[in-house]
C-alpha cells in the first residue's frame, strides 16, 4: 500500500500540474490573438483556472493522498462475487488482481462503523463515521475518518457491475479490471481506472481528478465541477464529458457521438476521430491534433475571438465546411478563447 500511496500523490500532482500548464499554454494562444476587453477576460479566466487547480491539489493532498495508508495486515477471505456495491463516508479504496478473493482491511477505528458481506454474487461494503466532524477532515485528525480497503479478485474473474458512492471524500484506484458497468460518485477525491468497461460508465465528482486508461464502450458520462479529466485509450459509443472548471485531456481514439462541455478551462485531444464531436466552452481553448488527413474532417468552428487556427493558419472567427463523406464532424464553439486543429 505504501507504493500505492506514493504513486497516487505523484500522479495527482502531475495531473494538476499538467492541467495548469496545458491550460495556460492553450489559452495564451487565444490571448495573444486578442486585444482589449476580451483579452483581459481570457486572462482573468486563466488566472482563475490556475487558482482552482492549486486548490484542487491542496484538497487532494490534505484528504489523504495519502499519508493515511497504515494497514494492520488484516486479511479477510471472502466468498466469490461478480458485483461490487460500496457506500462510504470517507474511503481510500483499491481494487486489484490477486490469487483469490479477499480483502485487506485497515485496523478498526474508533467512531467508525464498517460492515461487509457477499450476498447473491455481490460484495457489499458500508462505511459510516458515527459523528461526522466534517471540518476536522481538513486537519491532522483526518486519519480518524478515512478508511483504507483493498479488494483482491482472481486473474480469471471479470466483474459485472461496480457501484461506488463516497458521500464525502474518496481515493479510488481500480487496476486491470474488465467490468460491465462502472458507476462512481464522490464529493472530493481522485479516481483512477485501468481496464475496460463493456457497457456503461458514470462518474461524478465535485473536486478532484479522474484518470482512465483503457477502453470505454457503450455510454460514458463523466461530470465534474472542478477537476482534471484524463483519458488514455479508446472511447467508443455515446460520450459526455462535463468539467465546469478544469482541463479535459484525451489521448487515443474517439468513435461515436461525443459531447464535451467546459465553462473555464482547456480541452486537448490527440488521436484518431470518427463520428460527431460537439465541444463547447465559454473561457478557454481547444487543441486537437490528429494523424488524419485534413479532408477526413468536417468543420463547424466558431469563436468571438479571431483565434481559430487550422494547421497553424488563422481562419478568423469562424470556419465551416459541408462534407457529407467526412469521417468525423467537429462542431466547436468557444465564446472567448482559441481553437487550434492540426491534421496530417
Amino acid at each position: 500500500m505504501e507504493e500505492f500511496k506514493n504513486k497516487q500523490i505523484e500522479a495527482t500532482k502531475n495531473l494538476v500540474d499538467k492541467g495548469v500548464t496545458s491550460t495556460k499554454g492553450l489559452v495564451d494562444k487565444g490571448v495573444t490573438s486578442t486585444k482589449g476587453f476580451v483579452g483581459r477576460k481570457v486572462n482573468e479566466a486563466m488566472n482563475f483556472i490556475q487558482q482552482l487547480a492549486l486548490v484542487t491539489l491542496g484538497v487532494l493532498l490534505i484528504f489523504g493522498l495519502f499519508k493515511y495508508f497504515v494497514f494492520s495486515g488484516k486479511v479477510e477471505p471472502i466468498s466469490p462475487f461478480r458485483n461490487i456495491e460500496i457506500e462510504a463516508d470517507a474511503i481510500a479504496l483499491k481494487i486489484s488482481r490477486g490469487d483469490k478473493f479477499h480483502l485487506d482491511i485497515e485496523r478498526d477505528k474508533d467512531d467508525n462503523i464498517l460492515s461487509y458481506e457477499v450476498l447473491d454474487d455481490t460484495l457489499y461494503i458500508d462505511h459510516e463515521v458515527a459523528s461526522k466532524k466534517f471540518f476536522s477532515w481538513f486537519g491532522s485528525d483526518a486519519e480518524t475518518y478515512v478508511y483504507n480497503i483493498e479488494i483482491f479478485i482472481p486473474e480469471e474473474t471479470d466483474l459485472g457491475d461496480i457501484n461506488i458512492i463516497a458521500r464525502n471524500v474518496a481515493t479510488i484506484e481500480i487496476d486491470d479490471v474488465l467490468t460491465n458497468q462502472l458507476n462512481i460518485t464522490t464529493h472530493i477525491g481522485a479516481i483512477e481506472f485501468k481496464g475496460e468497461v463493456i457497457s456503461d460508465t458514470n462518474i461524478t465528482t465535485n473536486i478532484g481528478a479522474v484518470v482512465i486508461e483503457g477502453t470505454l464502450n457503450g455510454t460514458t458520462n463523466i461530470d465534474t465541477e472542478m477537476a482534471t479529466i484524463e483519458i488514455t485509450g479508446e472511447v467508443n459509443g455515446e460520450t459526455t464529458l462535463n468539467s465546469n472548471k478544469g482541463t479535459i485531456l484525451i489521448n487515443g481514439s474517439i468513435d461515436g457521438q461525443t459531447d464535451i462541455n467546459n465553462i473555464l478551462g482547456a480541452v486537448e485531444i490527440t488521436g484518431k476521430l470518427s463520428g460527431d464531436m460537439n465541444i463547447n466552452t465559454e473561457f478557454g481553448a481547444i487543441l486537437i491534433d490528429t494523424p488524419q488527413n485534413r479532408y477526413d474532417l468536417d468543420y463547424h468552428l466558431s469563436s468571438l475571438i479571431p483565434a481559430i487556427y487550422l494547421n497553424e493558419t488563422s481562419v478568423g472567427t469562424s470556419y465551416n465546411t459541408f462534407d457529407a463523406e467526412a469521417i468525423a464532424t467537429l462542431n466547436i464553439n468557444v465564446e472567448k478563447g482559441s481553437i487550434e486543429i492540426s491534421t496530417k
